[in-house]
């Protein structure tokens, strides 16, 4: 039994790298089921076994990549508790866009396609068995309870903080345009601290 899970684990994971080398490289539009599954090495009735159609697949993806990126910022992030909220957050951020710059593919990738929906899912949600434990989901209810602050909305806050970084980052590490990525970063330490005092309920 235990073989079987890992085999179709396994192959559900190969569609999902295969769709992403094919949706980073050729667009997804220009990428059908068919080249999906060749990339996998499986047939192409397997593709329907794991996902509906080439949409599904698409958000699964998001998913996955989101999340895996946002826990292995957190693993960096791990351990260091800072005075403040901001400060935490602030750091967080940090090291977020630095592995953006580290990998724009995944930048274009997840900045171009993340939704409400998919942020909620990868960033808040801790509520799939079937998925390790969202660390991320973790430190962020964590770092709210120390603080002993209320917000109006925890999960519409870090939305927009994150939201606010992936659009604004965007063209900066891909272009580094209007602005180098070290000033950007000075603005982050300006504009976010009064982004989560504007949330606060005092």
């Amino acid at each position: 039994m235990a073989n079987r899970v890992d085999g179709k684990r396994k192959k559900k994971n190969d569609l999902l790298e295969a769709a992403y080398q094919l949706f980073t490289e050729k667009g997804v539009d220009s990428t059908t089921i068919s080249d999906i599954a060749k990339g996998a090495g499986l047939g192409k009735g397997t593709f329907y076994l794991y996902f509906r159609d080439k949409q599904d697949i698409r958000q699964a993806l998001i998913l996955k990549k989101s999340n895996e990126f946002f826990q292995k910022i957190h693993k960096k992030n791990y351990a260091i508790h800072q005075d403040t909220v901001e400060d935490e957050v602030l750091n967080m951020v940090d090291l977020m866009v630095d592995e953006l710059a580290r990998a724009p593919k995944l930048l274009r990738f997840i900045a171009k396609n993340l939704g409400w929906g998919l942020i909620h899912k990868a960033l808040l949600q801790d509520d799939n068995p079937e998925e390790e434990t969202n660390e991320f989901y973790q430190w962020y209810t964590d770092l709210i309870q120390r603080s002993n602050r209320k917000f109006r909305n925890e999960e519409l806050l870090v939305y927009m903080i994150f939201e606010f970084v992936g659009a604004t980052s965007y063209d900066v590490i891909l272009n580094n345009d209007p602005v180098p990525l070290d000033e950007l970063k000075e603005e982050f330490a300006y504009i976010i601290p009064q982004m989560i005092q504007s949330q606060e309920i005092k």
